[in-house]
């Protein structure tokens, strides 16, 4: 395990490449997209509330963090399955769990820090404010089940999706939907009924609006915690038993 994690932790962090796309442009969105929208939208509607669209979005960027894992694992397996660095592990002795594990234990790792830099800039910038401890806790609670459910779902792609078109097939037709059926920009309650009807089988809106609660400081619905619990249980159930093919 600890070869495992500590390759993983340092090719995402030491490479160029791969550490400004950790933590460069996360806080492009903080600066660029927060304050674009921020001028142009100054408030909006949530839970029959008032809040400024900072406020919003700024958990929404959060949500992303999340989301971006699944293309990211999606890769990375596919890249190490091609170069044999999969193989090489398993000729070792390492199981294809320990290397699903040392990914997602990385991950996590990972994404937390890239959170946090966008926690502090925005806090920085007055688009936030700092919530209570406990809220914070909710808000990680979104970020850890979230994060879970996105890289088990790039995992099992990597797994399954061997070819390079396909992968980029995936990659245009699932992208833009999942963004934008769910509440990471704006609120879907009041998107029309068919883009709602889709939000709710998506799990980046329930990670969304956990994160955004805890972060504003509104109770959590209980239904939307059990949903993203059940979406992470399956889909963590599900990566492990694709480590099967890997054998």
């Amino acid at each position: 395990m600890k070869t495992v994690l500590w390759r993983e932790v340092k090719g995402e962090l030491t490479a160029p490449i791969t550490a400004i796309g950790h933590f460069i442009v996360p806080i492009f969105y903080v600066v660029f997209f927060a304050a674009a929208f921020g001028s142009n939208i100054s408030h909006i509607a949530y839970r029959n509330l008032p809040f400024r669209y900072t406020e919003f979005f700024i958990p929404g960027v959060i949500a992303f963090q999340t989301f971006s894992l699944f293309s990211w694992t999606f890769s990375m397996v596919r890249i190490d399955r091609a170069s044999n660095i999969v193989a090489i592990f398993l000729t070792s002795g390492v199981h294809p769990t320990i290397y699903f594990a040392g990914k997602l234990i990385a991950s996590i790792l990972i994404t937390t820090v890239r959170c946090l830099i966008v926690l502090g800039i925005s806090l920085s910038l007055a688009y936030v404010t700092l919530p209570s401890l406990a809220n914070l806790g909710i808000a990680f609670t979104g970020l850890l089940l979230g994060s879970v459910v996105w890289l088990c779902l790039g995992f099992i792609c990597g797994v399954f999706i061997t070819r390079e078109d396909l992968r980029d097939i995936v990659f245009s037709i699932l992208t833009l939907p999942i963004t934008f059926t769910s509440s990471m920009y704006y609120n879907i309650e009041l998107a029309p009924q068919w883009v709602r009807a889709i939000g709710k089988f998506n799990p980046l809106t329930y990670t969304a609006d956990t994160i955004r609660c805890g972060m504003l400081g509104l109770k959590v619905s209980s239904s939307n915690l059990l949903i993203l619990a059940l979406s992470c249980a399956v889909s963590l159930s599900l990566a492990l038993r694709a480590c099967r093919r890997m054998s």
